[in-house]
C-alpha cells in the first residue's frame, strides 16, 4: 500500500495556520515550561555539586534524575495529544497538559523498541537507521491517538509509512533548519509545538489516507 499523499507545503502551512489561531495558549504554556525546565535544572546541578561530599544524596539524585525523565516522557504524551486535539479544533487546557496518561508504560517500551532499532540501523551503515527511523516515527502518534501497544505501533506505522518515507525525510531536514532557534528558551517550546502540530497533521493525513484505500 502506498500513503502518497500529503505535500509538505500544505502541512507546513497547516500546523502555521494552527500554530497562529493558538498562539496565546502556546505561549503561555512554553512560558510554564520554561519555568519549570529552568527549576529542574537548577535542582540538578545543585545536586551534582553535593552529591560527592554527602553519599547517601546520590540516591535522591537518581531519583530525582528519573523523575524528571517520567516527566518529560509525560509532557511529550501530552504534546502529541495537544497537537491532535488543536488540529481538530477540541479544547485543551493547560491543566491536562501535567496530567499523567494511562498508557504511558506502552508508550516507554515504544520510544525503547524504536531507538533500540535505530541504533541498530545505524549500525549496518546509517543508512538503514534512517530508513527504519522514518519507518517507526508514528509511533508515539499511534499508542497516545489508538492506545496500541508498543509491538501494534511498530507494525501499523510501518504500514502508515509506506510509499512517504521520501517526504518523511524532507520534512525533518527542514525541521533540522528551525533547530537553530531552539537555543532560545520560550522560543524553543514554541518551535517544537509548531513542530508537532506539523507532524500531528501529518499523521492525520496518512491514517486518513489508510482509512481511504481500506475501504477500496
Amino acid at each position: 500500500m502506498s500513503n502518497n499523499c500529503f505535500s509538505l507545503k500544505k502541512i507546513f502551512n497547516a500546523g502555521w495556520s494552527t500554530f497562529v489561531d493558538n498562539l496565546g495558549f502556546l505561549t503561555k504554556l512554553s512560558l510554564i515550561l520554561t519555568g519549570l525546565g529552568i527549576i529542574s535544572f537548577l535542582l540538578v546541578l545543585f545536586f551534582q555539586t553535593i552529591v560527592d561530599e554527602i553519599q547517601w544524596l546520590k540516591f535522591l539524585y537518581i531519583f530525582l534524575v528519573a523523575l524528571i525523565s517520567i516527566i518529560m516522557v509525560i509532557f511529550y504524551m501530552q504534546a502529541i495529544k495537544m497537537s491532535l486535539d488543536l488540529l481538530e479544533r477540541k479544547p485543551f487546557v493547560i491543566k491536562d497538559f501535567f496530567s499523567v496518561p494511562k498508557n504511558i508504560l506502552p508508550f516507554i517500551i515504544g520510544l525503547f523498541l524504536c531507538s533500540l532499532i535505530a541504533q541498530a540501523g545505524t549500525l549496518l551503515l546509517i543508512v538503514p537507521g534512517i530508513i527504519w527511523s522514518l519507518k517507526f516515527s508514528m509511533v508515539p502518534f499511534l499508542i497516545v491517538d489508538k492506545n496500541l501497544s508498543a509491538v501494534e505501533a511498530l507494525k501499523e506505522s510501518a504500514r502508515l509509512t509506506q510509499g512517504v518515507k521520501l517526504k518523511l525525510l524532507g520534512f525533518w531536514m527542514v525541521i533540522g533548519c528551525l533547530s537553530l532557534l531552539t537555543f532560545i528558551p520560550v522560543v524553543m517550546f514554541l518551535c517544537l509545538f509548531f513542530v508537532m502540530l506539523c507532524f500531528a497533521n501529518i499523521y492525520a493525513q496518512l491514517k486518513d489516507s489508510s482509512r481511504e484505500i481500506d475501504k477500496v
